[in-house]
């Protein structure tokens, strides 16, 4: 559907009136005869059409692309090519451990590997676990992440949590919780579970083996995006909340978990996304502008024009890696402390009743 509007607008554009003209020609035809419609409106069969189509499409992305690796912004950056037959999922999660990113990937043959890039090195590596790789989530110390897999894909009893270590990229603990969607675990060993139960979303905390609810959504509010924080003695989770009945719908929330009082940090009317993190900053996009909102203090900074291209941001103290939109192909880095450098590009820094957008 996205490509097939695309193609009617690059008709209309090439011919105006060519969308009404192949609506009024195909109007009383049986389906079959679209193609005899389209040789009267445009002179051209459509498969004729849609290959020119798709060239000029091809073209205008390779000039983007271009131009967007020569721009400053690219070249302060050190890159990594991504090969044609690498997969790498992002969408499940990427996660960064001091020089090296960790991303779920499946190859040609439809293998699950869990992908690890050293961008110091510059080199790749792939590691063949015996399970599925759903998603991967941040741990909040050591150098360890935590994976969502499953023997089976459509089995919900299979579904189990991994402990990766980083350091021995090996399997070191198998947490059973399967109604968990997501998990988290501090340094005392007590593990945060998010679960969905009967149209609401719960917090859990499992200490000692008993279970605690810690906070729970209204009826039918959605949550997305959850990340901890475990600093100086306090906990908190934040995430990107959406209830269709509120308005504005769209916020970005922060839960004290040893208080279990929320906070709100960042209100929308028409998008919000969360694209990225770093310390104890996440990066929020709407549909005009991104920015940079801090968990600790819920202060929140507008970002430069010219990063509201990121797709996604993950950093550390040493290092901050980015996907760009422009440039799906490569994974750029650079070796700096990655609040350092989201301050660098900062603007101007919103007080808590000036967040909503």
């Amino acid at each position: 559907y996205w490509v097939g509007s695309h193609f009617s607008k690059w008709l209309e554009d090439s011919k105006p009136g060519a969308i009404a003209c192949l609506v009024r020609e195909n109007s009383n035809n049986i389906p079959g005869f679209l193609s005899w419609a389209f040789k009267d409106c445009l002179g051209k069969d459509y498969q004729s059409l849609f290959s020119i189509f798709q060239k000029e499409v091809v073209q205008n992305i390779e000039k983007e692309v271009k131009e967007f690796r020569q721009s400053a912004l690219a070249k302060s950056f050190s890159q990594i090519k991504l090969r044609k037959t690498d997969h790498p999922i992002f969408s499940s999660g990427v996660q960064l451990v001091k020089n090296k990113i960790y991303v779920n990937q499946i190859n040609d043959r439809r293998e699950d590997y869990l992908k690890v890039i050293d961008l110091n090195k510059k080199q790749k590596e792939n590691i063949r676990l015996p399970d599925v790789i759903e998603s991967i989530l941040p741990n909040t110390h050591d150098d360890i992440l935590i994976l969502r897999s499953s023997r089976e894909y459509r089995s919900q009893q299979s579904l189990h949590w991994l402990l990766f270590s980083t350091t021995t990229n090996k399997v070191i603990e198998r947490i059973k919780w399967p109604k968990a969607k997501y998990l988290f675990r501090f340094k005392d060993g007590s593990i945060l579970g998010i679960l969905f139960n009967q149209n609401t979303w719960e917090i859990w905390e499992r200490r000692d083996g008993k279970d605690e609810l810690i906070f729970d959504l209204p009826k039918m509010a959605t949550l997305y995006n959850p990340e901890v924080v475990e600093r100086d003695g306090k906990r908190f989770v934040s995430f990107r909340y959406f209830d269709f009945k509120a308005t504005p719908n769209h916020e970005y929330l922060r839960v004290d978990l040893d208080s279990g009082k929320d906070e709100v940090l960042f209100q929308s009317d028409d998008s919000l996304e969360v694209i990225g993190s770093c310390g104890t900053h996440r990066l929020l996009k709407t549909s005009e502008n991104i920015y940079a909102v801090n968990i600790r203090n819920g202060y929140v900074s507008n970002l430069k024009n010219e990063l509201k291209g990121i797709a996604h941001l993950k950093g550390n103290s040493d290092y901050t890696m980015v996907l760009f939109e422009k440039d799906p192909e490569r994974i750029y880095s650079k070796k700096i402390n990655c609040e350092k450098w989201l301050d660098s590009n900062s603007g101007i820094e919103l007080k808590k009743d000036e967040v909503s957008t």
